[in-house]
């Protein structure tokens, strides 16, 4: 199996920082929106002249066309936006993401990363995930969140401010 391995690369620079990258061509497709069908030929034509010695640079929302792009190489740039994001699965969903574009492409996975040892992408290049889960449920255990707790997400909209604030005071002073 893979092992993480920290480089000298510009840890952070993000899919803007690609453009510098020393390759003779970046292909750049970065939508706001799911691709529309001339948009996805376009990308199988960027994605073919990557292939020729190129990078090609796009969003999670070309993740749907992977199969037919069949890159040889996918990088996960900037994944610690996905690995700390402020939601309590987020380590989950970034291991699952990887593990997904990884057996559905067979490609080869590059992940840019501060923390390489981070238990989530030690799993992403492990073939287990005993450990990964043990971990995961270790440290929900201590924060009291689910399997352990349940928990209850509310969204309190009311005409101002302040009303919205002594709803969601209201309903949290009457929940425990």
């Amino acid at each position: 199996a893979a092992q993480p391995v920290a480089g000298d690369a510009h840890v952070g620079a993000g899919a803007a920082g690609l453009d510098d990258a020393p390759v003779p061509d970046v292909h750049r497709h970065v939508p706001d929106r799911v691709p529309v069908e001339d948009e996805v030929t376009r990308l199988q034509v960027a994605a073919r002249d990557a292939a020729r010695g190129g990078v090609l640079v796009a969003t999670s929302l070309v993740l749907p066309y992977l199969e037919v792009l069949r890159p040889s190489l996918v990088g996960f740039v900037a994944a610690d936006r996905m690995l700390h994001r402020p939601e309590w699965r987020a380590a989950e969903r970034a291991l699952s993401l990887i593990r997904t574009v990884g057996m559905a492409t067979r490609a080869l996975l590059l992940v840019e990363t501060a923390e390489p040892n981070h238990p989530a992408v030690r799993a992403a290049a492990a073939t287990r995930l005993r450990q990964f889960y043990a971990h995961e449920l270790e440290v929900r255990a201590q924060l009291g969140y689910p399997p352990f707790r349940s928990l209850v997400a509310l969204d309190v909209a009311a005409r101002t401010e302040a009303a919205a604030t002594d709803v969601a005071a209201r309903l949290a002073r009457d929940a425990t």
